[in-house]
């Protein structure tokens, strides 16, 4: 709570809730830009050691639709990093954050495809 010029008292948490949910926002970015940089030995580790915490914010920001939250949700369980190895679950964020035109997302859906991870490889 705060005062404002006229003494009236104003409730602040839902600044202090903004404050953080752009944080967090930062921080996801931030993360992306490690991928798009070629620095997954240091993305990977960061993700490796993940708070439950920190992972069930990233996953609820996933689910509310952020698109780097999904691809590094996708990520994660893909290489089995802080989630269990699923590459049909992984397929899945990418889908979602590729739906929203996501670079990285739409180049591990590719690869994905190419190498059968998470779908049945068709040749024809």
């Amino acid at each position: 709570m705060f005062s404002d010029n006229n003494n009236n008292y104003v409730d602040n948490s839902c600044c202090a809730s903004l404050l953080k949910k752009n944080n967090i926002e930062e921080e996801l970015s931030n993360l992306v830009l490690l991928h798009t940089k070629s620095k997954t030995k240091e993305l990977d580790s960061i993700f490796s050691n993940l708070s439950y915490e920190k992972r069930n914010i990233y996953l609820k920001f996933a689910e509310e639709g952020n698109a780097n939250a999904q691809f590094l949700i996708g990520r994660a369980h893909n290489m089995g990093l802080s989630l269990k190895k699923d590459h049909q679950k992984a397929l899945y964020w990418y889908m979602k954050a590729a739906d929203q035109n996501h670079p990285s997302a739409q180049h591990n859906i590719g690869h994905a495809y190419f190498y059968g991870f998470g779908v049945e490889i068709d040749y024809q």
